[in-house]
């Protein structure tokens, strides 16, 4: 299966969120759930207390 070999190369940890918008923006229309998307996508994370963006790559676990 090519996703599960894409994944092990660490495909998703390294998704460019300005990519993955314009990719999105061709099959989404609604303004309002891009920007949901977006923000999900710039919500970083936490890690003992202290919270950390996020440039690149989707959320473990995520939607996207």
């Amino acid at each position: 299966m090519v996703l599960s070999y894409i994944a092990k190369k660490g495909f998703f940890d390294n998704v460019d969120h300005t990519w993955m918008m314009e990719f999105l923006k061709l099959r989404i229309a609604d303004p309002n759930l891009l920007r949901i998307i977006g923000r999900f996508l710039k919500g970083g994370y936490m890690e003992e207390g202290k919270k950390y963006k996020t440039d690149n790559g989707t959320p473990q676990g995520g939607l996207c």
